[in-house]
């Protein structure tokens, strides 16, 4: 739940419903960069500046996770933006993958002398359960979704924000396929399994495995 004490600007000017990535909250924990959501604009946003914080480098805006939700449904889920020489912000960069954003923040820290470190953090629960449902979307695929980590994850997708969580013992990743988005129908192959141990925490690597699997199943 939300609260007004919730430390993170964008949480109190959007809601947690916009689930800004892990890496981004720890990028403006460790002071990397300037959360500057505001209920106004369309989306929470993130600014990097430089090291005397006079001018702003690079600006990342994150979009709702879920297209029908965006003020553009057609929007990209990321944007980044930079500024080049004249002073002028343009876009760098637009998709639906927060895989590229950090290593353009890496590039513009090093390229202005400041420290190109920008550590991501291994994904887990519901974070990696999160990042994987989001590329699933991209695929319009709807599945329930296998995972072990101690604990059986159930994730329905496309999102709708809600997690199932049953105890189970599971070694590899595997994905319960289905026709529609209400999961009433299976697709031909049902139950796909793959041998990509549960440790893995790649959301790409998951999802690519996962995809080959399904594709294969339900040809």
């Amino acid at each position: 739940m939300t609260t007004n004490k919730d430390a993170r600007l964008w949480v109190r000017e959007f809601g947690e419903e916009c689930r800004v990535p892990r890496d981004l909250d720890n990028m403006v924990r460790r002071g990397i960069l300037e959360d500057s959501s505001w209920h106004n604009n369309v989306c929470p946003s993130f600014h990097l500046r430089t090291e005397t914080n006079s001018n702003m480098l690079l600006a990342v805006h994150v979009e709702h996770p879920e297209p029908e939700k965006r003020e553009m449904p057609k929007a990209e889920r990321f944007y980044v933006a930079v500024e080049d020489s004249n002073g002028h912000m343009f876009d760098l960069y637009a998709g639906d993958s927060f895989d590229k954003v950090p290593e353009i923040i890496r590039s513009v820290r090093a390229a202005h002398g400041q420290s190109a470190a920008v550590e991501t953090e291994p994904l887990e629960g519901r974070a990696l359960m999160e990042a994987i449902a989001e590329k699933f979307q991209m695929q319009g695929i709807y599945a329930k979704l296998w995972h072990s980590g101690g604990n059986l994850w159930t994730v329905l997708f496309p999102m709708s924000g809600k997690y199932y969580v049953a105890g189970d013992s599971l070694e590899t990743w595997g994905a319960d396929v289905y026709a529609d988005a209400d999961l009433n129908q299976f697709l031909d192959g049902q139950s796909v399994e793959t041998s990509l141990p549960s440790t893995e925490t790649d959301p790409a690597k998951v999802v690519a495995t996962l995809l080959e699997a399904i594709n294969h199943a339900t040809k």
